[in-house]
């Protein structure tokens, strides 16, 4: 029904709550479509790891106010210190080189199941954790850089507010 004579606005709540993956893919379609075509969507909804693949932009309230908008990757950013390196290694780590601890501008690195996690200050400092690591006799198979979720956004500004 809302899609009745191509509104130039629309407002969804939940859109995809309770529908099975075809569904729920059909949603994004539709929005996508409705978007291209200039309309514009406003999706208010708590799946956030939905949200993110959907929207072009993300307003948090919190406590009944908007303490944030922006485009998701703009949120991201504020409160991403820096790139968090996801890297596996040959063989499963053990415990945190000395080595990539004593760089300039690492910030934090920890072992999450078989990967080792490196909060980096800046991007420049992603080349110095991997020449570590290969100077340490450590092979690194993979690695990738990864950003806070919309939900650790949503996280950041909720305790923000209520502190």
């Amino acid at each position: 029904m809302a899609l009745v004579g191509e509104p130039d606005l629309l407002i969804l709540d939940e859109p995809i709550a309770g529908l099975d993956p075809g569904g729920a893919g059909r949603i994004r379609e539709l929005i996508h479509e409705q978007n291209e075509r200039g309309a514009t969507v406003f999706v208010s909804s708590h799946q956030l790891a939905q949200v993110e693949t959907i929207c072009d932009r993300a307003g948090i309230i919190s406590e009944g106010t908007m303490v944030a908008e922006a485009s998701v990757s703009e949120l991201q950013a504020r409160i991403d210190g820096g790139p968090r390196l996801a890297i596996t290694l040959e063989d499963e780590p053990t415990s945190v080189p000395d080595a990539v601890m004593a760089i300039k501008g690492v910030e934090d690195a920890w072992i999450d199941e078989n990967r080792m996690m490196v909060n980096c200050e800046s991007a420049s400092v992603r080349t110095d954790v991997l020449v570590a690591f290969e100077e340490a006799g450590i092979e690194v198979i993979d690695f990738e850089t990864e950003r806070a979720s919309l939900e650790d956004v949503f996280a950041a500004y909720a305790d923000t507010e209520s502190t």
